[in-house]
């Protein structure tokens, strides 16, 4: 999933797409990142119990 998935999702959550706007890297900022549940799910037995809409539309209600 990137970031404009994620963003999408959002809109989709809030019945209207939001407004990304794109700009010149910074300084400092990571170009790219990578992570897996995979080490979560196998050494701590954790697993996703919310599906990502459900979570988008919890976290917006408050």
């Amino acid at each position: 999933m990137t970031l404009l998935d994620l963003i999408g999702a959002f809109g989709v959550a809030r019945g209207r797409m939001l407004d990304v706007r794109f700009a010149p890297e910074r300084a400092g900022e990571v170009r790219y990142s990578s992570v897996s549940p995979h080490r979560a799910q196998t050494e701590l037995g954790l697993t996703g119990c919310v599906s990502l809409q459900d979570g988008i539309a919890r976290l917006l209600a408050g």
